[in-house]
């Protein structure tokens, strides 16, 4: 008998285009109690959806002691993310930190071009189709995304966009990483399973200082459940258990500097699920500002940093959602000992909603 064959899923990926490479990609799953349960179910949501995908394209290092983090729950394509990630990279948004480079890890993004099963076997529920408001004149579909802002990408999907009965065409929906800073070490990270599967992503990217020292920044992006199985609500204590799970497995990747940013779902100011992340990424303070669809009342996405201590960090809610149900944050790094306060201005200055 040969070896097995891992499922699509999980194997390697497969260029989307002509021109870009492509890398392997590790994946994670979850170790703790109960594994057995867990993994049963995350195979079952597995066969629903098509293969990863890292369309690497040929950057070279961005010599810069600041960079700029954007990260945000995208909709499944309804977000305006093209023309968002060229106004927060533009000259006069970076006049604070002129020339960083823009990593962007986004939730909820959609793939179509990655062998998405057309006819899987019965899926679980639980998965509705979403992205009905996608804007006709911009590319949505990830891949599609990363070539028209000349990013790499590495997508990793979580589950299918639509039930059974669903006539739309074959998507899946998950996690990504959008960059033009050389990016390796792809890991792909199933959490365990409470009421949808969710794949983290996690990849280096490597940053030359003004001093032209290459920094490896690990970015880990994920996006926890908002509701747990059908006697847990609110899930806290399920969005707890997959923060933990995430932990378990970066401790196989250890990066002295990283961050993680994602929809976490927190409907509290101290969820464990925060308390758990911070620990590990223990640069972290709210936006203090609602930030997803429930806006007046819950800050549901954040970022974490784990970075020396003499280097500075902020963290701003961008003042529009763009499409989206969810704003998107904006995090700065300044490298290294600096007499000068890292600029965190709003931005546009001009906010919309409160």
């Amino acid at each position: 008998m040969g070896p097995m064959v891992p499922p699509i899923c999980r194997s390697d990926p497969v260029p989307t285009r002509p021109g870009v490479a492509t890398q392997p990609v590790a994946f994670v799953g979850p170790a703790q109690s109960p594994e057995l349960e867990d993994r049963a179910h995350l195979d079952r949501w597995c066969a629903a959806v098509g293969r990863p995908i890292a369309d690497i394209r040929s950057h070279g290092s961005v010599a810069s002691n600041d960079f700029v983090v954007m990260t945000w729950n995208v909709a499944v394509g309804e977000a305006a993310l093209v023309s968002t990630v060229r106004d927060v990279a533009s000259p006069m948004a970076l006049q604070a930190v002129p020339g960083a480079p823009l990593p962007v890890p986004v939730q909820a993004p959609y793939a179509a071009k990655n062998a998405v099963p057309a006819r899987p076997p019965a899926l679980p529920k639980g998965a509705g189709r979403l992205g009905a408001d996608r804007r006709p004149d911009t590319p949505t579909e990830i891949s599609d995304v990363a070539a028209a802002l000349g990013m790499s990408l590495f997508y990793a999907p979580s589950m299918r966009n639509g039930d059974n009965d669903d006539p739309g065409p074959a998507e899946d929906r998950g996690n990504a990483i959008l960059t033009r800073l050389p990016m390796t070490d792809l890991v792909a990270i199933e959490l365990p399973f409470e009421r949808q599967r969710r794949v983290a992503v996690a990849a280096t990217v490597t940053l030359a200082a003004a001093d032209g020292v290459p920094i490896d920044i690990q970015i880990v992006n994920t996006h926890l459940d908002n509701r747990g199985r059908s006697t847990d609500l609110i899930n806290a204590s399920g969005r707890e258990r997959q923060a933990r799970g995430l932990l378990q497995a970066l401790e196989r990747y250890p990066a002295p500097v990283g961050l993680v940013a994602g929809d976490l779902n927190t409907i509290a100011s101290r969820e464990g699920a925060l308390d758990v992340l911070s620990a590990a990424f223990p640069r972290y303070e709210s936006v203090g500002k609602p930030t997803g669809p429930l806006s007046f009342i819950f800050t549901l996405d954040h970022m974490m940093f784990r970075i020396p201590d003499d280097w500075q960090s902020c963290v701003t809610r961008y003042g529009d959602r763009r499409g989206s149900d969810h704003f998107p944050l904006i995090g700065r790094v300044r490298i290294g000992p600096s007499p000068e306060l890292l600029p965190c201005p709003e931005w546009p200055p001009t906010e919309e909603g409160t």
